[in-house]
């Protein structure tokens, strides 16, 4: 079977092809849908990144996994200014911007024209240096961080049940004294 997974390339064309296409949307007053193309172009940077080091596709692409990696990897290797704008991005355009249209129309287009555009380039300069490190081996440890976190979730389930169990006992029984 064929792998189907777009490359860092792709992801990287993909990106730029959507900016473009913020830009046009800008230009014919449809702002708050600029905001969310230019919110595609950044998630398509944010998995080209995870892909360069080797990180599958399934996972760089999922917001559970893929989220905490990016902004963990990249604070550890000092790029926070990046991590914080992601996020910023994900606020003031994905957010507040597409869904829910709080986000001045002005704002988003200095935003996407002076901010996404400065972001994309650094980000592309970062994934180059990216393509040097292979985490593929993470792949692993995230299926036994996963398996962990549904045991916990379990075990905290049985926690409360157990607390409300103990919880109706007192009730139940300082009703007879009363």
């Amino acid at each position: 079977m064929e792998n189907t997974d777009p490359s860092v390339e792709e992801l990287i064309h993909k990106g730029w092809s959507d900016y473009t296409k913020a830009l046009e949307l800008i230009e014919t007053g449809d702002f708050y849908d600029a905001a969310e193309k230019s919110w595609s172009a950044i998630e398509n940077f944010r998995k080209a990144c995870l892909v360069a080091m080797k990180i599958p596709y399934n996972i760089a692409k999922s917001v559970k996994d893929g989220v905490p990696l990016f902004s963990r990897i990249l604070e550890s290797l000092g790029y926070n200014s990046l991590v914080r704008m992601y996020f910023y991005f994900d606020s003031r355009l994905h957010i507040l911007g597409f869904y829910e249209r709080v986000t001045p129309e002005e704002t988003i287009k200095k935003i996407i024209y002076d901010e996404v555009r400065s972001w994309l380039k650094d980000m592309e300069n970062a994934i180059e240096i990216l393509k040097k490190i292979d985490l593929s081996g993470i792949v692993v440890l995230l299926k036994k961080l996963n398996k962990a976190r549904q045991e916990a979730l379990k075990a905290s389930m049985n926690h409360a049940e157990i607390k409300s169990q103990i919880a109706e006992i007192i009730s139940k029984s300082l009703q007879t004294i009363t």
